[in-house]
């Protein structure tokens, strides 16, 4: 039961950051999960774990979509497309294992 209510606390407490964060922490937040699901992506299939390996990797995935629609050319053309090439990269190599 304790690891029940601790991961309902976990949960309640991204649920506060994320509604009280700023785009910019957002968007940090967004990076940060990039590179932890990448990470657990990696030591899965290190591991054969594959099933791990696809949950985590969808997930790295999502963040880049979400990524990729937080983009607003209209502010700043020349940083959107390399932001947008940055993260097709990070997607590619994703794919590529």
């Amino acid at each position: 039961m304790g690891s029940v209510m601790l991961s309902q606390t976990s949960k309640t407490y991204l649920q506060h950051r994320v509604m009280t964060a700023t785009s910019e922490q957002l968007q940090g937040m967004l990076y940060e999960g990039a590179v932890r699901f990448a990470r657990e992506c990696r030591e899965a299939i290190l591991r054969a774990d594959y099933e791990k390996a696809q949950a985590t990797f969808e997930k790295c995935d999502a963040i880049f979509v979400e990524l990729h629609s937080g983009l607003r050319p209209e502010l700043n053309p020349e940083l959107t497309e390399r932001f947008a090439s940055l993260y097709n990269f990070c997607q590619r190599r994703m794919d590529e294992g």
